[in-house]
């Protein structure tokens, strides 16, 4: 049934739209294929062969989930209208608007079925993008079928304003990027001026929701740091060319979260793969070596820098979390990145299928440098509840080191604690401490880069190689047995992601000890730095002893 009498012609304005892509060196070959049958969704996914057809209820073998959420958000239709903009040819048009022809005739004839893969938020925000890009695009071009576009823009933005699809996450700012869309669009029709507003307001709310008092984005990932940054600052900058905005507290708080970027980065530059990301280059980021620390996010940045940039010493620090969203098991976890190379690394996020053994995996403690309880996890409760449970719990500076603390709570019956010292620039220090109510075995982990090579493992000792680097870790306090694991990819261990549905093989080193109280006290020495020395500790009073350049420390831990 239509919304509009038959004899009333429905009003489309014509909009600047918001494009999910545009034209690369890429596009030809995408449009091409899909000229013949070949569907391109997104680049970490399969080419689909549709030459029979689009088979909109596809299930692929790998991440059905994932294939069928690509293929529903209609993403070839901005492709097609990339290549119309650059190459003006009509056939483009014309194929995008078969598209979307065919999708709608699917729709209508099969309600039901598969309707939570067609109908997510994720999905239907990013069609309607797609159908208001084609209309802007076709209208007056080519001969498109307006009772259908309004229609189905209708429909998207009833779904897109019922609050019982409405996610608070990432995924409900793209909700609302396209509900301000299509309100701009039907800017007639009576409901369109409240969806303008609610879609504002809700963005507004989502920045305060989701960015710690520092302005990082609290989904635990740097990618998702990125990714929400650019879908706020996309939402204002469509509403300023629409004389809108979300206000001036929203776009100056846009501007520091765009600086811890600068901290982030590793010193080549590269993303760090921590929890649900991707391996990737933010070159034209300019690096800060200044320290960073976010208790409400969990994260700190310990760094040091050198006087050629890359070769800079650089560590990360993970425990706590203000949303369980992309959140892995990685409290007490660090990463470390010296002398151009990594040297402990994440696991990433391989993909998002809760069944797959080796996303398990990678979600888990083992997967990452951390301390952890043999076979165990830990609850990931409410973020406000479990703020007290896992947190950073202190944080030091002196002109000779850096020192930071946090603690894990959250285990049934089992309390871990780590503190990092960082001696710059090339040695630090761990003290771990567990307290359990019954004997386990504790397992102190390192992911070794894919470039690492072990050279020798005994009780209390590992010699790696990273380049020309040798660096020992070395147990000081009681005896750990230590194992090396080589990569499993079917009982998954020392493996790691950099891509979507890619996996890299890696070596990882375990200290273990057991018992019901049990402390580590580790020592790391990158390429051969003899500026500390005489480390001595004493258990009862918890204070570390050590010269650093011939000066003596005393640190209470």
């Amino acid at each position: 049934m239509w919304p509009f009498k038959k004899t009333v012609q429905p009003t489309l304005n014509i909009i600047e739209p918001i494009k999910k892509t545009n034209y690369t060196k890429d596009t030809d070959k995408i449009v091409e294929g899909l000229f013949e049958g070949q569907y391109f969704l997104i680049k970490s996914l399969e080419v689909l062969d549709f030459k029979k057809g689009i088979d909109w209820n596809y299930q692929h073998h790998s991440g059905a989930n994932t294939y069928q959420l690509y293929l529903h958000s209609l993403e070839t239709i901005h492709h097609l209208c990339n290549h119309y903009e650059k190459k003006k040819d009509k056939k483009s048009l014309k194929k995008a608007h078969e598209i979307l022809q065919d999708w709608a005739k699917h729709d209508e004839a099969h309600p039901k079925e598969n309707y939570r893969s067609r109908w997510s938020d994720h999905a239907t925000a990013t069609r309607a993008l797609a159908i208001i890009y084609l209309y802007t695009s076709a209208v007056d071009i080519i001969k498109i079928d307006e009772e259908l576009i309004y229609n189905l823009l209708l429909k998207h933005a009833r779904f897109l304003n019922d609050d019982q699809n409405y996610r608070k996450n990432n995924h409900g700012i793209m909700v609302d990027r396209a509900l301000l869309s299509i309100a701009l669009v039907l800017s007639e029709y009576p409901e369109a001026e409240h969806w303008k507003e609610k879609a504002i307001y809700r963005v507004r709310e989502a920045f305060n929701r989701d960015f710690s008092y520092k302005n990082v984005h609290l989904e635990n990932s740097p990618d998702y740091h990125s990714m929400v940054m650019r879908l706020i600052q996309s939402v204002e900058t469509f509403l300023v060319k629409n004389n809108l905005t979300l206000g001036k507290d929203i776009v100056e708080r846009l501007e520091q979260a765009d600086d811890y970027f600068h901290y982030f980065l590793k010193p080549n530059l590269k993303v760090p793969t921590i929890g649900d990301t991707s391996s990737g280059h933010l070159k034209r980021k300019k690096k800060k070596f200044d320290s960073f620390i976010d208790e409400e996010a969990g994260i700190a940045i310990l760094q040091d820098e050198h006087e050629e940039p890359e070769r800079s010493t650089w560590l990360s620090f993970i425990c706590g979390y203000g949303s369980k969203t992309h959140k892995h098991f990685d409290d007490l976890s660090f990463n470390l990145f010296y002398n151009g190379k990594d040297i402990f690394v994440d696991s990433g996020k391989y993909n998002y299928v809760k069944s797959d053994k080796i996303r398990q995996y990678v979600l888990s403690p083992i997967a990452h440098n951390t301390l952890a309880i043999d076979g165990k996890e830990y609850k990931l409760g409410d973020p406000l509840v479990y703020r007290d449970k896992i947190k950073i719990t202190g944080y030091h500076k002196t002109l000779h080191y850096e020192l930071i603390q946090g603690e894990n709570k959250a285990h049934n019956g089992a309390k871990l604690k780590r503190t990092l010292i960082f001696f710059k620039p090339d040695v630090i220090i761990i003290f771990d401490q567990a307290v359990s109510d019954e004997d386990q075995k504790f397992l102190q982990l390192y992911n070794l880069a894919p470039h690492i090579e072990i050279l020798e493992t005994k009780d209390n000792y590992a010699k790696i190689k990273s380049g020309a680097d040798i660096i020992e870790i070395e147990q000081l306090l009681g005896t750990s047995s230590v194992t090396s694991f080589q990569a499993d990819r079917t009982e998954p261990r020392a493996i790691m992601s950099e891509r979507f549905n890619e996996l890299i093989d890696i070596s990882q080193l375990e200290f273990s000890k057991t018992g019901e109280n049990v402390n580590y006290l580790t020592m790391i020495n990158l390429g051969n730095d003899t500026s500390v020395k005489d480390v001595t500790f004493d258990e009862i009073a918890r204070v570390l002893t050590l010269t650093k350049n011939g000066k003596k420390l005393d640190i209470a831990l």
